[in-house]
């Protein structure tokens, strides 16, 4: 009997090691889970920030916003494009107002955002620690750097508005401070690029069923603020934005963190009435 019973044991240990090993090998050639890969909760990258400020001090004094500068005519300033299955708002020659200060800025509600601005288009951007609230990755506000690239899969590009009006999207490949140099005035930093200069990239997984939310930008430097609906993947997507000839889109933040208002109407809420740290504001 006892010697069955040191089989048993045995094989009940061996199993053991052998499943630890199994899970250990998973995740080391196949990374996390598709759940966790795509959740800011599961976000714990360290951001290159040796050279990156404190924080700054924005004085409500009009300085804190970037003039956006659109060519041609448009019928409205602000022109809802919505389809089935995105929430698509166009915006001429805005202004724009990043609300990341610091590593430490509060998170804030969208109902705080919408009295704060409420003659204003509004979406959640940059991509956060669920623990810290601090942003992740290229994190540039009023021309000041405040937190540089992750070395995670995450905020490895950014959405970047010059002190000039122009837009660019930018990788992990150009520098932080030549993105400055080059006149970087804020930047929004999360997920993979879509669309850049016009070459729509491969599809590699991130538009998937859950809620995204996305900037854009087409030729004539009007703002395109977007959030796919549940369910809504790549393909479909693509197939709706297609008229819109879009040259540059990039995704931000998504699943809870995803919200757009317009004018003091929440025109997509937070499934979880989240707050973030990082809203692009427009006006």
């Amino acid at each position: 009997m006892k010697r069955a019973m040191t089989v048993i044991v045995t094989i009940v240990v061996f199993l053991g090691i052998i499943g630890a090993g199994g899970y250990y090998a998973y995740n080391k050639f196949f990374g996390t889970t598709a759940e966790s890969a795509n959740s800011t909760n599961a976000i714990k990258t360290k951001s290159k920030t040796a050279d990156a400020k404190a924080g700054i001090t924005l004085n409500n004094d009009g300085t804190e916003w970037v003039q956006v500068v659109s060519t041609g005519k448009v019928n409205k300033k602000v022109q809802d494009l919505s389809t089935a299955d995105l929430v698509i708002y166009r915006i001429h020659n805005p202004k724009i107002l990043k609300t990341v200060t610091s590593l430490t800025t509060a998170p804030q509600s969208m109902d705080t955002m919408m009295a704060k601005y409420p003659k204003s288009l509004i979406m959640n951007t940059s991509g956060f620690n669920m623990q810290t609230y601090a942003p992740i990755g290229l994190q540039i506000n009023r021309g000041t750097l405040i937190s540089d690239w992750s070395s995670g899969s995450y905020g490895r590009n950014a959405f970047v508005v010059n002190k000039d009006g122009s837009t660019k999207l930018y990788s992990d490949a150009t520098s932080a401070q030549t993105i400055i140099n080059n006149g970087g005035e804020m930047s929004f930093s999360f997920g993979s690029i879509v669309i850049k200069n016009g070459k729509t990239y491969a599809n590699d997984g991130s538009l998937n069923w859950k809620y995204h939310s996305l900037i854009g930008t087409d030729l004539n430097n009007n703002i395109y603020l977007i959030v796919t609906l549940h369910a809504v993947t790549y393909p479909k997507v693509m197939a709706q934005l297609a008229d819109l000839n879009l040259q540059n889109l990039i995704i931000m933040d998504g699943g809870g963190s995803s919200q757009l208002s317009y004018n003091g109407d929440e025109k997509w809420a937070s499934e979880d009435d989240r707050s973030v740290p990082d809203f692009i504001v427009l006006k």
